[in-house]
């Protein structure tokens, strides 16, 4: 006669289930519509897919630094293209918002579930953000000369898939000095919670 199993399913390891990447930018998307809302037209931040992206990155980055390396947000891979690092699907998702008029695929954007962790890196970083208009800036920071991005992409073969591993994102940005990654909270007049 074979022993019952007791195993308390708690114990178990089980792999932490992470958003997928369309949650993230909804999120993010929707943020940024809200804090638009109480902003004059020249003020609003016009959403584009470069700068989701961008923006998607910085939170991504943010989040790893939080958690000492040991998370990610989520599974996709970054891609070093020309652009700086890209989730290709991310980009063909949402290139049809070309005008900067950008809404969450999901329209109930406010219950997305997200961990409370996961919500605090975007919002610091959509704080750090709220008010650079020229998408360039932030490229500029993730293109950083001598970082994961510049490492890998291969400016004579652009269309080649190259991925830049979380590791070397991680060592990178937690010795730099990147004014979009912050440890502490951010308090901003023009935010919106």
């Amino acid at each position: 006669m074979e022993e019952s199993s007791n195993i308390n399913n708690s114990l178990i390891n089980k792999e932490e289930i992470k958003p997928n990447i369309y949650t993230i930018c909804d999120y993010i998307i929707g943020k940024t519509s809200k804090i638009n809302k109480n902003k004059i037209d020249n003020d609003k931040i016009r959403m584009t897919t470069k700068r989701l992206q961008l923006i998607v990155y910085f939170s991504y980055v943010n989040y790893m630094i939080k958690m000492n390396g040991n998370k990610t947000m989520f599974k996709d891979e970054w891609y070093a293209w020309g652009s700086g690092p890209v989730i290709p699907d991310v980009c063909f998702s949402y290139d049809k918002y070309k005008n900067g008029e950008m809404a969450p695929l999901n329209n109930n954007w406010e219950k997305c579930i997200l961990s409370t962790d996961i919500k605090e890196s975007i919002d610091d970083i959509l704080k750090l953000t709220n008010s650079i208009k020229d998408v360039k800036i932030l490229k500029d920071n993730a293109c950083i000369k001598g970082g994961q991005w510049e490492q890998v992409y291969d400016c004579n073969d652009p269309y080649n898939d190259q991925v830049i591993t979380d590791s070397s994102i991680y060592e990178f940005y937690k010795r730099s000095n990147c004014q979009y990654i912050n440890k502490k909270r951010v308090k901003s007049k023009d935010w919106i919670d």
